[in-house]
């Protein structure tokens, strides 16, 4: 079998649903989420927030929260240089799941608090 014969096999995969990890997924929307914060786009942000606890604090309160810890972003000179996904854990009902986060500090990478994931509706959401 050729290498190419294995790009329709690909595009079946993907169009029954087989797509990419859990993990991949959470990776490149914990990324959306990080660089929103560190951009204060606090609007974008709550696009990628639980909708339970949006439901629970309306979308002013959920930006609210964000700019809370918008305001420990701009204390710490976070950039998106200096932060880095470190780890992803799924539970292994993939219910919810873990982002393991590093802070660049000098010439050392610190670990910070995870961010917590939950999966809603087939989409990952970051959890407060």
């Amino acid at each position: 079998m050729k290498p190419s014969s294995f790009a329709p096999l690909i595009v079946l995969l993907f169009a029954a649903g087989c797509g990419p990890p859990h993990e991949e997924t959470i990776r490149q929307r914990a990324e959306l989420l990080i660089g929103h914060l560190i951009d204060e786009n606090y609007e974008a942000c709550v696009e990628l927030t639980d909708p339970e606890f949006v439901r629970q604090k309306g979308t002013d309160g959920t930006q609210m929260a964000y700019r809370m810890l918008g305001a420990f972003v701009k204390l710490g000179s976070i950039t998106r240089d200096r932060v880095r996904i470190e780890q992803i854990t799924v539970a292994d009902d993939a219910a919810t799941a873990t982002v393991g986060l590093s802070l660049r500090a000098g010439d050392t990478w610190k670990s910070i608090q995870p961010l917590k994931w939950r999966r809603v509706d087939g989409q990952w959401y970051m959890e407060f």
